[in-house]
C-alpha cells in the first residue's frame, strides 16, 4: 500500500511520529479521508475539537459549503440523499411501522395502509438524510431546498469523530474460567 502524503510532502506516518515526539503521547491513526474534487470543499471543526466535517459541494460557494459542514456536525446524518439509504433499512422500518399500527389502522383498505406506511417511511428517510433534514442555519427550509436554490449539489460528506471506531473489549470472565476448567 502506498503511503499517504500530506500537502507539505510528509507521509502521514512522519507527521504522526512528529506529533508523538512533540506531545509525548502515543497517537494512533484509525481513520483518514482524502477528498478529490473540483467543487467547493467546506470544512468545519466543532469547538470541542472532537468533531470534524468535510463537505464536497458542486456549485454554490464556500459559505454554503461551510454551512453544510456545520449542519452535518450538528445533526450527523448517516446518508446524503434518499437514494443512498440502504433498502434493508427501509424494509426494516416498514416492518416496525406496520407492527406499531393499531388494529383499527390495520383494518383499513390495503391501498390506504400502503399510503400511511409510505408517509411514515418518507419521514424517517428525511430524518436520516442530509437533503431531507431541516437546515440548521434556516429552519424554514430543508437542506435540499437551500442547496437547489444556490444551484448546487452535495456530492458527498465525511464526518470524523475522535474516538470513533474504537471498540471496547467485552470480556466474559465466567466463560473464560469455565473454558479453562474444561481444558
Amino acid at each position: 500500500m502506498k503511503a499517504a502524503k500530506l500537502d507539505d510532502g510528509r507521509t502521514v506516518e512522519e507527521a504522526r511520529a512528529t506529533a508523538v515526539q512533540t506531545l509525548g503521547e502515543n497517537i494512533q491513526i484509525r481513520r483518514m479521508v482524502k477528498v478529490d474534487t473540483t467543487g467547493n470543499i467546506g470544512s468545519y471543526v466543532h469547538t470541542n475539537g472532537k468533531v470534524g466535517v468535510l463537505v464536497d459541494l458542486i456549485g454554490g460557494d464556500a459559505d454554503l459549503a461551510r454551512g453544510l459542514a456545520m449542519h452535518v456536525a450538528a445533526l450527523k446524518p448517516p446518508h446524503n440523499k434518499a437514494g443512498d439509504v440502504p433498502a434493508a433499512f427501509v424494509e426494516k422500518e416498514k416492518e416496525i411501522e406496520l407492527a406499531k399500527m393499531s388494529e383499527k389502522d390495520k383494518s383499513k383498505p390495503q391501498e390506504i395502509l400502503e399510503k400511511i406506511i409510505a408517509g411514515k417511511i418518507n419521514k424517517i428517510v428525511s430524518e436520516v438524510t442530509l437533503y431531507g433534514q431541516s437546515y440548521v442555519l434556516d429552519g424554514d427550509k430543508t437542506v435540499e431546498q437551500v442547496v437547489k436554490a444556490a444551484g448546487a449539489d452535495v456530492a458527498g460528506f465525511q464526518l470524523l469523530v475522535v474516538g470513533e471506531g474504537i471498540e471496547k473489549v467485552v470480556e466474559d470472565y465466567a466463560a473464560e474460567v469455565a473454558k479453562a476448567m474444561q481444558g
